[in-house]
């Protein structure tokens, strides 16, 4: 499948639709092109902007981000112009990466408060679910995991147990952001303290709540060398969950945790394995093992802690 930032003609439109919307003061450069979007940067007088495109299969970001921006603007980028049709963002520069602050301050206080911010949100998403598929944000809800995973070649006993086990504290299904990692935290300073933004909600679907916290508590493990279950990883659990206590108990909470974080490996599987495609075959080749590489580690993960 060719890709629309592979047409000879893509570059040029692009900048248009940028110089349409902002004032630009110098050359607009390309970060990157990539099989799942294109990243560029503009100069203009109202400071750098980035303007992302993105591939058809993700085209849902748009106007996701359109949502989130007008809904909870302190909590992602800062839109400039959006085009849902050619699946365009013009957006401020969030902010510096955590990734980068984390290499001068492992201090998680910041993070703390996004899980709980984050948790907040998806709360008051819940909702709003038909809206969120409206837009094109891929199907995951618990009660289609059992038909989904089949399609993977997941244990069907197994997948049974955990969705059983999940529901025991109902949840509602709500935005799931599947890669709440340190590159996809940025940091922004807000009155007297920093604060963290999300950024690239491509990788977003509509499903159980604690599938989003898997790769964010993961990559923050491997990030600062923590054991799955240190108790640096366990206190950002513990201030995602309260964010859900008007619906259950904490302990309860606590529970369906495990069984909710190990479906949520199952969800990774299940994105890269419908991410790829209609890509070609060298594409394929590069990051299909991702699919079967999550998959593996949901069949062996018995009983997870934070940031298995």
């Amino acid at each position: 499948m060719a890709l629309p930032w592979d047409e000879p003609s893509w570059l040029d439109e692009i900048i248009a639709w940028t110089a349409a919307n902002a004032r630009l003061t110098g050359p607009v450069q390309v970060v990157h092109r990539r099989a799942w979007s294109a990243l560029l940067l503009a100069p203009t007088t109202g400071g750098a902007l980035f303007v992302k495109a993105t591939a058809p299969s993700s085209r849902h970001e748009v106007g996701l981000t359109q949502l989130l921006a007008a809904y909870e603007p302190g909590l992602t980028v800062e839109l400039v112009a959006a085009d849902v049709e050619r699946g365009w963002l013009l957006m401020h520069d969030a902010g510096e990466p955590l990734r980068d602050r984390l290499e001068r301050d492992d201090d998680l206080a910041a993070v703390e408060r996004l899980y709980r911010r984050y948790g907040e949100l998806q709360r008051d998403l819940s909702d709003r679910a038909e809206l969120l598929l409206a837009l094109g944000t891929p199907d995951r809800r618990l009660a289609r995991i059992p038909e989904l995973a089949a399609t993977v070649g997941a244990d069907p006993s197994l997948v049974g147990q955990l969705v059983a086990a999940t529901r025991v504290c109902p949840l509602p299904d709500t935005l799931v952001h599947e890669e709440i990692h340190d590159g996809n935290l940025v940091v922004r300073r807000t009155d007297s303290r920093d604060d963290l933004v999300i950024i690239d909600w491509a990788d977003s679907c509509v499903g159980h709540p604690f599938f989003g916290v898997v790769v964010g508590l993961r990559s923050l493990g491997d990030r600062l060398g923590l054991e799955p279950g240190a108790p640096a990883l366990q206190r950002l659990v513990d201030s995602y969950l309260g964010a859900w206590t008007d619906l259950a108990p904490v302990e309860e909470l606590r529970a369906v945790f495990a069984p909710a974080y190990r479906l949520g490996m199952l969800n990774r599987a299940l994105s890269w394995s419908v991410w790829d495609e209609g890509f070609d075959d060298a594409t394929r080749a590069e990051y299909g093992h991702y699919a079967d590489a999550w998959l593996q580690e949901f069949t062996e993960a018995e009983n997870p802690l934070p940031g298995t």
